[in-house]
């Protein structure tokens, strides 16, 4: 009887220790599928983040020659505004000059 219930309480550790291994190995199988798709959801992320950061490249380069073109067309502005309000001026302030010095 001694060697029957040995032979059982081994045969149970031996169950036992089969039971914990497959369980692990179900877990771990499980667990590498779920952080591959953690990884290929980060991955898709990461790749929507480059594209809007190569479109917003693309549109500040864009923002940024229309500001330098509409800065030259302003300057361009402003100058012919003062140029015409110089030369408006300038006639003003000579017919003036002119009749102050006929009035003397």
């Amino acid at each position: 009887m001694g060697v029957v219930i040995w032979y059982t309480s081994y045969m149970d550790s031996l169950v036992h220790s089969d039971i914990f291994f497959f369980t692990m190995t179900v877990v771990i199988v499980v667990l590498g599928i779920v952080l591959c798709a953690i990884f290929l959801y980060i991955l898709g992320i990461v790749r929507d983040v480059k594209k809007v950061s190569k479109m917003v490249e693309k549109e500040g380069d864009s923002f940024i020659k229309d500001t330098y073109s509409l800065l030259g067309k302003l300057v361009r502005a402003l100058l012919k505004g003062i140029i015409v309000s110089g030369m408006v001026k300038n006639l003003f302030i000579k017919k003036g000059k002119k009749n102050s010095t006929r009035k003397k």
